[in-house]
This record gives structure tokens, C-alpha cells and sequence, in this order.
């Protein structure tokens, strides 16, 4: 699972197709542990410093919240933390 979410969250300003959130919404409904390696896979690259990833990852952690299976929902109100340090990003300016 962390290729799916590697390849949807790369790091440039190309927007996630929406066919990309479908089939990681469908990974996800595959089983719990699927579900939970998704979920790791994403906290983990949402520790990087662009801000296009973090950006694409918090699209596709909405995307799963709303989408996804319950027990996603369930898993990320429990990684609250690393989410709300997104809030107070700060980057250069673009060009």
C-alpha cells in the first residue's frame, strides 16, 4: 500500500485524480490491516517538509474519512496530533 500512496502523494503540484482517492478508498475497504497500513503510510508522508505532500496527503486522509471505512475514521481521530501541525505550516513563497 505505501507505493499507492507514494505515487498519489508525489511531490509536485499536480493535482490527485479523483480515480486515485477512489482506488485507495477501495484498498482500504479490502480488510482492517489494509486500512491500517494506508493510515500509517500516510502520517508517515505527511512527516515530509513540501507542502504539495502534505496537501496531497490531507486530500487523501479527507477523501478516506468521508469515503473510506469506519474503522479509518476511527483510527485517525486518534492521530489527531500529527494533523493539527499541519495548521501552522509555513513555506517559502512560491515564484
Amino acid at each position: 500500500m505505501s507505493s499507492l500512496v507514494s505515487k498519489i502523494t508525489t511531490d509536485d503540484e499536480t493535482p490527485i485524480s479523483g480515480y486515485q482517492l477512489k482506488e485507495l478508498a477501495d484498498a482500504a475497504v479490502v480488510s482492517p490491516k489494509e486500512s491500517e497500513a494506508i493510515r500509517v503510510a500516510l502520517l508517515a508522508r505527511l512527516q515530509k517538509k513540501s507542502p504539495n505532500v502534505k496537501y496531497k496527503v490531507l486530500r487523501a486522509i479527507k477523501h478516506l474519512a468521508q469515503n473510506g471505512p469506519p474503522d479509518f475514521r476511527n483510527a485517525m481521530q486518534r492521530s489527531t496530533a500529527e494533523i493539527k501541525e499541519c495548521v501552522t505550516i509555513r513555506c517559502p513563497p512560491c515564484p
